[in-house]
């Protein structure tokens, strides 16, 4: 593996999983919903963070996490803004692509390490945002809709589940092992964007499907683009298809983590559940560079087995952590 090197950001970032934002925004709606003992872990954090937020020793940006919330959105928005002080994160592709270029150039360089730094999770620097927002006595939010609706939306993630469910048990029955898995995954981005060329050059049919192949097939040539800038080529296709199978792009955090994370579902005799996409999503896009990592206990175990948390320089916990999560703000 390369070396990544991650310039961390002056001020702890925080992240917090959809589920305890829920819980959160339970607690300050309807507390009588939750048992005692998470009632009060979910307000003690909310209380510190939020507390912490307003002195400006934290950031707690608002991320992808929005995605996988349909029901009671405005009010779970309001706990979210109320601890970011309605700071965003940018999009996934966004940082995916930063880390991607930053290989790229690495790469080509023959350099012995990959420089990523906070900046990558923001469309502008969230320290003068913080600094900006804590003089003023009012700060402004914005609330997006949910794309094509939550019926959409839902019926998305039901096939997807389906989908990945099948190929698990495949997986299962075939007796594929996680080291084996996770070659694969390692190259998943690629196959899919190299299967949309292929069938763009068939011909472009007006189906989803032939839609999602020429978004596919114009990925690729974005790609093709960056790799051609940072090689000094043109056209070079196939030396973009070495980069992606190179130990480069298998470093980068997006990489590493999401093909780890599938590689652990897609081999695991129980069902994938629901929200594990998502929480892979998250975790390739955040952990690498934020302070405090809060997820679920199954993915905090897993990430913490495999060292994530020491790799990225994260503390990687789960809600019920208290020792972990209460240090970590006597330290601010």
């Amino acid at each position: 593996m390369v070396p990544v090197v991650i310039e961390k950001c002056p001020i702890p970032i925080i992240w917090i999983d959809t589920s305890v934002i829920t819980n959160m925004t339970i607690a300050r709606t309807s507390p009588r919903q939750l048992e005692k003992s998470l009632y009060e872990r979910v307000q003690n954090l909310y209380t510190q963070v939020k507390e912490a937020s307003r002195k400006g020793q934290v950031i707690c940006p608002l991320s992808s996490q929005e995605q996988e919330v349909w029901i009671n959105r405005n009010d779970w928005l309001d706990t979210i803004h109320d601890l970011g002080l309605g700071i965003t994160c940018s999009c996934r592709k966004n940082i995916q692509d930063a880390q991607l270029h930053a290989a790229m150039k690495a790469y080509s360089s023959q350099s012995k390490k990959i420089n990523l730094s906070y900046r990558d999770m923001f469309d502008s620097d969230p320290v003068k945002e913080v600094n900006s927002i804590l003089g003023e006595p009012v700060f402004v939010t914005v609330r997006q809709g949910v794309f094509q609706g939550a019926d959409y939306q839902r019926s998305k993630k039901e096939e997807l589940i389906k989908s990945l469910n099948m190929q698990r048990i495949r997986n299962v029955q075939n007796k594929v092992k996680f080291p084996e898995q996770l070659k694969k995954e390692r190259i998943g981005d690629l196959e899919a964007l190299l299967i949309s060329l292929n069938e763009i050059s068939k011909g472009i049919e007006s189906s989803e499907d032939g839609i999602n192949n020429f978004f596919g097939y114009s990925e690729l040539m974005d790609q093709t683009k960056a790799w051609n800038y940072y090689s000094g080529k043109n056209e070079d296709l196939p030396g973009l298809i070495e980069f992606y199978k190179s130990e480069y792009n298998n470093s980068i955090p997006y990489t590493n983590l999401s093909a780890h994370m599938y590689a652990k579902i897609m081999v695991d005799p129980q069902e994938i559940k629901s929200g594990d996409p998502m929480d892979i999503e998250h975790a390739s896009g955040m952990l690498p560079y934020v302070d405090l990592y809060i997820t679920d206990k199954h993915w905090r175990t897993f990430l913490n087995q495999k060292k994530f948390g020491d790799i990225y320089g994260t503390k990687v916990c789960y809600i019920s952590d208290d020792e972990k999560i209460q240090k970590f703000f006597s330290e601010l």
